[in-house]
């Protein structure tokens, strides 16, 4: 898959090699690099946002940060990863329904109009992530005690709405501390 990928001229300029922006990072399992660096046989990342450009179409809908695809070794299957990275102090700007728009772009248009790539791949795990540096020092917190600290704010709501759905899976999109790890397969 990732030669096809690398090979549709459409998405070469989407190609990346990290996943950030500002103070939000995903980073990678040491079993996902090769001499420190990430193995390009393994993990393959893309930017959306710069498929869907205003360089490239008048309006362009909205979409999120990172298209991550992880080669499984074990299985013949891949892990897909789409991560919105928001480097924020407060909650306001994560409005459930504006971060749910960007992952309704890439089930609804992106993976529909590169069918021929995606489609007929086997997927572990499909995960939809919002990374933000929300609250401050997340990071260190364990999974429970971020749900605490989370737990009446705008980010909170994103565990009680209805999935989105993505090759016959329901996702929910799942908010992370900065950095998110994302571990081999």
């Amino acid at each position: 898959m990732f030669d096809k990928i690398i090979n549709e001229l459409s998405l070469f300029a989407t190609l990346c090699g990290s996943c950030s922006e500002n103070n939000a990072v995903v980073e990678f399992a040491d079993a996902l690099k090769l001499n420190g660096e990430l193995n390009d046989e393994r993990v393959l990342i893309l930017k959306p946002d710069a498929f869907y450009s205003s360089k490239r179409m008048s309006d362009p809908p909205p979409s999120p940060d990172c298209l991550v695809l992880v080669k499984c070794l074990a299985e013949d299957h891949y892990d897909l990863y789409l991560v919105e990275l928001k480097d924020v102090d407060a909650t306001k700007q994560l409005q459930y329904r504006v971060i749910a728009a960007k992952f309704q772009t890439m089930a609804e248009r992106f993976f529909v109009e590169f069918a021929t790539i995606f489609d007929a791949i086997n997927y572990g795990a499909i995960k939809f992530y919002l990374v933000t540096t929300y609250p401050k020092g997340g990071g260190s917190l364990s999974e429970e005690d971020y749900r605490k600290k989370i737990k009446g704010s705008h980010l909170d709501i994103y565990a009680s709405v209805k999935p989105l759905l993505l090759f016959g899976k329901a996702v929910l999109i799942e908010p992370k501390p900065s950095p998110l790890i994302l571990s081999a397969c």
